[in-house]
C-alpha cells in the first residue's frame, strides 16, 4: 500500500500517543486540522534539515537577463519544477556563489550551460519518500503538533529528540550508500575482497 500523507500524519499522531486518527487533511475534526495546517512546512523543513537522497535533484541552470545590483556579475533563478529547497552542491566545484531569497549569484559566466546545481527539492508525493525520511517527517510533525493535543513541553521536547535520532541514522545510512557506490567494482582488490 503506497504511502499518502494521511498516513504520515497518523504516524505522527500515534507518536504523540493521541488515540486521534484521520481519514482526510480536509476533515473539521481538531486533528485533521492541526495535521493540515503543518504538515507541508514540516515537510519542507524535514528535507531541508538533511541531504535526503530521495530528494535529491541535478538541474542545469540558466542565466537570469538581469544581472545583480551590486557584488556578483551573474544571477541564475533557483528551478521551481521541482522545488529547490537547498542547494547542496554546485558543479563545476571551483565556482564561488551566494543564495540569495530564489536566487544564485555568482561571477561564473555560464555561457557554456556547463553550470549545474544539486539540490533537495520539495517531495510533494509521499509516495518518492524513503522509508526513514517518512519518519523523520512523522517525528517532526508530531514535535510540531504534540502540545495542541497534550500540553507537555517535556514530550514535545522527547519527540524532537527521536526526530535528531532519526537523522543520526539517516546519516549513517546515506554513508553505507555513499561507501558501497564509490566503490570501483572493476579493481581486482574490490573482487577479491568478496564484495
Amino acid at each position: 500500500m503506497a504511502l499518502d500523507w494521511v498516513k504520515v500524519c497518523n504516524m505522527a499522531l500515534r507518536r504523540i500517543g493521541t488515540k486521534d486518527v484521520i481519514s482526510s487533511l480536509n476533515g473539521t475534526d481538531k486533528a485533521s486540522i492541526t495535521c493540515n495546517d503543518a504538515y507541508e512546512a514540516v515537510r519542507d523543513a524535514t528535507l531541508e534539515d538533511f541531504d535526503w537522497k530521495c530528494a535529491s535533484w541535478r538541474e542545469a541552470l540558466s542565466k537570469d537577463p538581469i544581472a545583480p545590483v551590486v557584488g556578483w556579475l551573474y544571477k541564475y533563478n533557483l528551478p521551481s519544477t521541482p522545488w529547490c529547497l537547498v542547494v547542496r552542491e554546485i558543479y563545476p566545484e571551483s565556482v564561488d556563489y551566494e543564495i540569495e531569497g530564489r536566487t544564485l549569484l555568482s561571477d561564473y559566466d555560464n555561457a557554456g550551460g556547463d553550470l549545474y546545481i544539486r539540490y533537495t527539492r520539495r517531495l510533494a508525493n509521499p509516495a518518492e519518500l524513503s522509508t526513514l525520511c517518512a519518519k523523520a517527517i512523522a517525528w517532526r510533525l508530531a514535535a510540531e503538533i504534540c502540545y495542541h493535543f497534550v500540553q507537555s513541553s517535556t514530550l514535545q521536547q522527547t519527540i524532537f529528540q527521536e526526530y535528531q535520532s532519526i537523522l543520526e541514522e539517516a546519516k549513517l545510512s546515506n554513508q553505507t550508500w555513499d561507501k558501497n557506490h564509490d566503490e570501483d567494482p572493476s579493481n581486482g582488490e574490490w573482487i577479491r575482497a568478496g564484495r
